[in-house]
């Protein structure tokens, strides 16, 4: 009788899941782009997204394998057409990833190093999978949370492996369970092994260059290469010549074209002579006379077929013929191949084809690095700084990427309208659907007609200003600068003049307007001070925030009753009931994360508010008691860095956000529900258990560093221990494969307790 009674429970908690899902309830985020590479109207080179490193497969030339600085590992079946991604999305903890290896024995088998190779950080150390990328787990026992630009495997045991990382030279001899530091200290910028050897590596650092002979146990350091400055070591070697092995630095990289050190050995690395020293050209340079960024692009690469043919990039291809002592430069940094190039590389398969990896992604050569193509479809990891959504289109959207330029999207395409790094906010007004003002340059532009820039009045235009535009008059809005409130009365004109409201005691971190009176204004400042006017003129300070608004702080009004207004600040939310004279907090059991945006959804008749930090999107109304994760669907390896919303009261509306590495994404508004509320009340925010029901595998995900290092209890449905669970680790993953079809709970210590569906 009692098993009757679990199953009942079971099949009805699956059907509240099913009901849940079909209403909305968590939301349902699906990628919207780009995934294809975006179309270039800009006049500049353009890209998708920043990626680390490739490797090849080794023994199917069709698979390739990319690491996205800060979306995951990508898989690609058709020799780097088209990318596929891994579950890195969910199973790696929120940063960066470095370099990549994978099993000659087993493709399944594959190491990812965590932390950034290009600005050179540290991340979680290294995370393996055994089942080609479907599910990670930490292999970091002794390196900690190293970053390895590089992850080599003996030619002769796929067990062992050797890593380059921020902190020395490190080894494994049993499959990455536990390493062993073999090279005390050192900042280590690149290992590869001697060219057909198994014994002989070498590894370089921003000035010396190492040698092992016995597989990485001792090493001995080859004071022949002895750069004055270094910086950025890099070895290439060739399968043609065994002897021969290149080794390059930066250099001075100055403004005067000094730069790009390069040694060669031709004597399988036991001496090297200066090939080419710190002068002009500046292979690190954007121009041979010009400087660079350093060690943040830089590569070497000696062909397979010709040890005297030699690779160096940074800003644009060079190429030598004759073992790196003269140069020729075989492309602009602004067109032809994406800058901030950060390997070249040709396939093992066909030699004549060249890689370039960059900031925009990957690029393939067929004619020895001269024309360069893009590859770089499906790689969805779009570094965002910004996002802007236009309010009367549904289909604009503008994105301001890491060195990929301004992208919108107008309909499904996605186009580049500027070249690189573009970090500007977006603000659209409400009389044209596809003009676009930029907050750091004051200038606007129709995205779609693409006809120039034009300038809107302001003068020192900022990143930081806040705007606001009138829905009752589209000729007016507001802008804050510093501690200055402006407004405008003819916005839509050629020249919109810019008048001075009110100049404030501090800085004014949020601007809020009643949707229904132009006149009510809500002013934030970075000192905490709310202040309020009803005629638009005058403005009285009404109360304090009860924290601080000095990082993040948001203000909105509600519009079924404006006098219900909304303010985060920092990681805290606060609700007032009488036009901001006093505050409720209504945080429950958000956690400490600070709060990026906040959004209204003006046609809801409850109070529907969104919010976005780092780590997810959470949504709340008057029905609830506490706020509500909404987050399904979206991936955890990036962070979020904007959210916004469009609405029109039909189910046309979408939120929208953009992550920093794994472009933008979407979901339809939150549906009526008909969960209990032990169900409502079931949402941490902090703890995100998924896929939840399921058959096997159980990944946990935590986002508050006040569990790390507790235990968790997992119970039966009766309420019987059945053992403890470490949390170490962000990501923590249980095999439920040997345990009974069932619902089960997982008690953290924070008193939160999540329910689990075995079915």
């Amino acid at each position: 009788m009692k098993i009757k009674n679990t199953n009942k429970l079971f099949f009805l908690l699956l059907f509240i899941s099913a009901s849940a899902l079909a209403q909305n309830l968590n939301g349902n985020w699906t990628l919207k782009g780009p995934i294809l590479f975006p179309t270039n109207i800009s006049g500049q080179i353009h890209g998708i997204g920043r990626v680390s490193q490739v490797k090849f497969h080794n023994t199917n030339s069709q698979k390739m394998y990319a690491v996205s600085a800060s979306g995951g590992l990508w898989i690609s079946n058709n020799g780097g057409l088209n990318w596929n991604k891994t579950q890195t999305d969910n199973q790696i903890p929120q940063g960066s990833c470095s370099s990549v290896c994978i099993d000659y024995t087993n493709d399944n088998i594959i190491y990812l190093s965590t932390g950034d190779a290009n600005y050179y950080s540290n991340g979680y150390g290294i995370y393996k999978s055994t089942d080609g990328g479907n599910t990670w787990s930490a292999s970091n026992s002794g390196i900690g949370n190293r970053m390895a630009v590089e992850i080599l495997m003996s030619p002769t045991d796929h067990n062992t492996l050797i890593a380059a990382t921020t902190d020395g030279i490190w080894k494994s001899t049993n499959a990455g369970q536990t390493w062993i530091n073999t090279l005390v200290g050192g900042e280590f910028k690149d290992i590869v092994y001697k060219s057909g050897s198994s014994n002989t590596i070498f590894a370089v650092s921003d000035n010396a260059l190492w040698r092992s002979t016995d597989n990485g146990n001792s090493w001995t350091q080859i004071t022949s290469v002895n750069p004055n400055p270094g910086n950025g070591g890099r070895i290439a070697v060739s399968a043609a010549n065994n002897n021969v092995i290149y080794v390059g630095f930066v250099g001075t990289n100055s403004n005067n074209g000094n730069g790009g050190i390069i040694y060669q050995s031709t004597d399988g690395g036991m001496t090297f002579v200066l090939k080419k020293g710190d002068v002009q050209p500046n292979l690190n340079g954007y121009e041979p006379s010009g400087n660079g960024q350093g060690n943040y692009n830089w590569d070497l690469f000696a062909d397979r077929n010709n040890a005297n043919i030699l690779y160096a990039c940074g800003h644009v291809v060079w190429k030598s013929i004759d073992g790196g002592t003269n140069w020729t430069k075989l492309t602009n940094w602004w067109q032809g191949c994406h800058t901030d190039m950060h390997q070249i590389i040709s396939s093992p398969y066909d030699n004549s084809k060249l890689f370039n990896i960059n900031d925009g992604g990957i690029f393939i050569s067929t004619n020895g690095g001269t024309n360069w193509t893009p590859s770089s479809d499906g790689l969805s990891a779009t570094e965002i700084y910004h996002l802007g959504q236009s309010k009367l289109s549904r289909n604009i959207v503008s994105i301001g990427t890491q060195d990929n330029g301004e992208i919108y999207l107008n309909n499904n395409t996605w186009y580049c309208i500027r070249g690189g790094d573009w970090g500007s906010k977006a603000s659209f007004d409400l009389a044209n659907p596809n003009t676009a003002y930029y907050h750091e340059n004051g200038l606007r532009r129709n995205l779609v007609l693409n006809n120039g820039e034009n300038p809107y009045g302001l003068t020192s235009p900022n990143n930081e200003n806040n705007y606001v535009f009138s829905n009752l008059n589209t000729s007016i809005a507001y802008v804050s600068q510093l501690n200055v409130l402006k407004r405008t009365n003819n916005l839509l004109s050629a020249n919109p003049t810019w008048s001075d409201v009110k100049t404030f005691t501090s800085k004014i971190k949020s601007i809020a307007i009643s949707p229904i009176n132009d006149n009510e204004i809500y002013i934030v400042l970075d000192n905490n001070e709310v202040y309020y006017t009803s005629n638009g003129i005058t403005f009285n300070q009404i109360s304090v925030t009860p924290s601080s608004s000095y990082n993040y702080c948001n203000i909105v009004v509600n519009k079924n009753n404006t006098n219900i207004v909304y303010m985060s600040c920092g990681s805290r939310m606060y609700r007032s009931i009488n036009k901001g004279i006093s505050w409720t907090d209504i945080s429950g059991s958000l956690s400490l994360e600070s709060i990026l945006n906040l959004v209204h959804d003006p046609y809801s008749t409850n109070e529907s508010f969104y919010i976005a930090t780092p780590h997810g999107v959470y949504y709340r109304n008057t029905s609830m008691t506490d706020w509500h994760s909404f987050s399904n669907g979206l991936p955890l390896i990036a962070q979020i860095s904007d959210l916004y919303g469009y609405f029109d009261g039909t189910n046309n509306s979408v939120l929208r956000v953009a992550f920093y590495g794994r472009g933008v994404w979407e979901s339809n508004l939150y549906s009526t529900n008909n969960l209990s509320t032990n169900e409502l009340n079931d949402n941490a925010g902090t703890i995100n258990i998924y896929p939840n029901p399921s058959t096997d595998i159980i990944t946990i995900n935590i986002t508050n560093p006040e569990l790390m290092n507790t235990k968790a209890i997992l119970l039966d449905i009766s309420g019987r221990k059945i053992k403890d669970i470490e949390i170490k680790q962000p990501i923590t993953l249980i095999d439920f494969t040997s345990y009974a079809k069932g619902v089960y709970l997982i008690k953290f210590n924070n008193n939160i307790a999540k329910k689990i569906i075995v079915k």
